[in-house]
């Protein structure tokens, strides 16, 4: 019956720009054009949403879970929600006001309008999606934990910086043969995400800065806390020790602000922690319904 709810995708590409933007279709935006980067989501995520926001009183709670377990939605929600925003107001980056902003007749054009992972006929890009997918939820999982646990951060920030810190990969899969598309990325992103955010993630993309001494901060301690959880991906997805090792190492680096105040023994007890937190998150994200995920992510040890 969900999955009957999702209807297929309908781009419209011969509206599409060189630099993968897509104009989103449909009566509430034809006015603005409304051009979006239009990256694959979860069929589950396409039916959930469409159940949820038929209603006139949507469920804040149960649809943020849902946007919040899907990079390319949660990508595309921000996208709508600060679409049309005044020059002097500030970047909506929470799902809540997200979905408030973007509306919800926009955001159901959207997800409709999407492509769907398992619709792709390549069985080797469905697969990569899919595994971009998990990394990204277990990723932000891991980055919430750290920065929750370290201090010196915001623990929603990080999961949505762990949640898109591989948007590149994800969109050089939805449009390979468009070389310009990751220029829609950089445009989209700054129209979307607060430059701290941004500055993070792009910092967190780099070894060399999360080695340097930073300055105090909470943005310092954002791209240590998504760099690290970068390196635990090791734990969850099945490669080599030598990964969880540099992990470790950068754990005994004492120039990240985040770590100074937290012993040695403190830290490998974290990453050891970490390690359950990612297991539980690739295991249970696929099928555990997302407002039960997320509740049982921000409960105290719940994912336990």
């Amino acid at each position: 019956m969900m999955d009957s709810a999702a209807r297929p995708a309908t781009l419209d590409h011969r509206s599409s720009y060189a630099n993968g933007l897509t104009l989103l279709r449909g009566p509430d935006c034809e006015s603005s054009g409304l051009p979006l980067l239009c990256l694959p989501i979860l069929t589950r995520s396409a039916s959930l949403l469409n159940l949820l926001l038929q209603d006139g009183a949507v469920d804040l709670e149960l649809t943020s879970s849902v946007v919040a377990l899907d990079p390319g939605l949660a990508f595309t929600t921000l996208q709508l929600a600060n679409r049309e925003r005044r020059e002097e107001d500030e970047l909506i980056w929470q799902f809540p006001l997200a979905v408030v902003a973007g509306g919800q007749h926009r955001l159901l054009q959207a997800v409709n309008q999407a492509p769907k992972i398992e619709s792709y006929s390549s069985t080797k890009i469905r697969a990569e999606l899919r595994q971009l997918w998990v990394r990204a939820v277990v990723r932000a999982c891991l980055a919430r934990a750290l920065s929750q646990q370290v201090g010196g951060g915001n623990p929603r920030q990080a999961f949505l910086a762990g949640l898109l810190f591989e948007l590149p990969a994800l969109v050089q899969l939805t449009f390979p043969s468009c070389p310009s598309s990751q220029l829609g990325l950089q445009a989209a992103w700054r129209e979307s995400l607060p430059p701290g955010i941004a500055a993070a993630i792009g910092q967190a993309r780099d070894c060399d800065h999360v080695h340097a001494p930073s300055k105090d901060g909470p943005q310092s301690s954002l791209a240590a806390s998504i760099r690290l959880a970068e390196l635990l991906l090791g734990c969850t997805m099945h490669e080599s020790s030598p990964r969880l090792g540099k992990g470790r190492e950068l754990a005994s680096n004492s120039v990240w602000q985040c770590w100074k105040e937290t012993s040695l023994r403190q830290r490998h007890l974290l990453l050891d922690r970490c390690c359950e937190l990612a297991r539980w998150a690739a295991a249970h994200a696929p099928g555990m319904n997302p407002w039960e995920f997320t509740a049982r992510l921000e409960r105290s040890k719940g994912w336990e």
